[in-house]
């Protein structure tokens, strides 16, 4: 049997795992509490994000998931899981979060596409020209290697 500090690591393990997969789907993570239990709704725009996640988050888990899957009859309840998960547990994911290269590859990566699109807009979330034209070198660096 795992000890108490093996079944906290593994979960947080699960959770961030849980929350970087949904993040680079685009899939807003809600939650509800029922009791003890936490249950965790990821929301996609479209099928194609669903369906990625869905594979990727199944070749992340380990061989005794501490995180279940279930089936959502009803949508009631579901709010931004940073209502419902206690502050200690949803500070750990959300530090690895922050530390996460494909994370913060897939942000700069949106941003500089959508600035592509739409020059003109202003954002509220920006990237730096000097950060977009390293994060594009770095992009081309990346295509060359694979040449």
């Amino acid at each position: 049997m795992a000890s108490r500090n093996g079944r906290d690591a593994e979960l947080q393990d699960e959770l961030f795992a849980l929350f970087k997969l949904a993040w680079l789907e685009n899939a807003r993570l809600l939650a509800k509490r029922n009791g003890q239990n936490y249950y965790f709704m990821a929301s996609f725009l479209n099928e194609e994000e669903a369906a990625r996640f869905t594979e990727n988050f199944a070749s992340h888990k380990p061989t005794t998931p501490l995180l279940k899957t279930f089936a959502v009859a009803d949508e009631k309840g579901f709010v931004p899981w940073g209502q419902v998960v206690p502050k200690d547990v949803g500070d750990r994911p959300t530090v690895r979060l922050a530390a996460d290269d494909d994370l913060a590859d897939a942000s700069i990566a949106s941003m500089v596409e959508r600035d592509r699109q739409d020059p003109d807009e202003d954002y509220l979330l920006t990237v730096s020209e000097e950060t977009k034209e390293r994060w594009l070198e770095r992009k081309r660096q990346q295509e060359k290697r694979k040449i």
